[in-house]
């Protein structure tokens, strides 16, 4: 029974229902699932439903509850998108997790995606840090920019940062 309302979950995503997807996910017993695979499934589907439904502000406390120890690898993507304005820490840990698991240029994208939920919570020195890495990655550098947008006291930086991202590929739809 698990399994079938797993699916029923997905058709629902599938057809943009978010709001019956999370219905049903809110009748899965997650807790009591003693299959690893299974309960990683109900992990996806509980998170995915709720993020698209726009309600993930509902399962926040059981979110960090369940990333206590670590981000579970499978779940960053959307623990990243669904909570980096309720919980910037979260989301941080999330991106960092994601950046482990990709390589070359996404890699970075997703360590200045953490650095920016850095800034955010008053910690500039991680994406300070990436800087460097960035050389000559227009998308990168627009990134850098985005982490610096709507932060106060740091206008200068961003628009530096834009300034770049033109410079390296003003044709670039990052950079426009």
């Amino acid at each position: 029974p698990i399994m079938g309302v797993l699916r029923l979950a997905d058709f629902h995503i599938e057809a943009r229902r978010y709001d019956r997807a999370v219905w049903l996910c809110s009748k899965l017993p997650r807790e009591s699932i003693t299959d690893s695979e299974l309960a990683a499934h109900a992990d996806y589907y509980w998170l995915a439903a709720h993020r698209l439904a726009g309600k993930q502000n509902r399962i926040l406390g059981a979110v960090q509850a369940l990333c206590a120890d670590n981000v579970p690898a499978y779940l960053a993507w959307d623990i990243y998108w669904a909570f980096r304005t309720l919980d910037p820490d979260l989301a941080a840990r999330a991106a960092l997790t994601y950046a482990n698991d990709t390589s070359g240029k996404q890699r970075l994208i997703w360590q200045i995606n953490a650095a920016a939920m850095r800034l955010k919570l008053g910690d500039a020195s991680p994406l300070d840090d990436l800087t460097e890495q960035a050389a000559d990655s227009a998308e990168a550098w627009a990134h850098i920019s985005w982490a610096y947008w709507g932060v106060t006291g740091y206008r200068a930086k961003q628009d530096a940062a834009a300034e770049r991202a033109y410079e390296i590929a003003p044709e670039a739809r990052d950079t426009l």
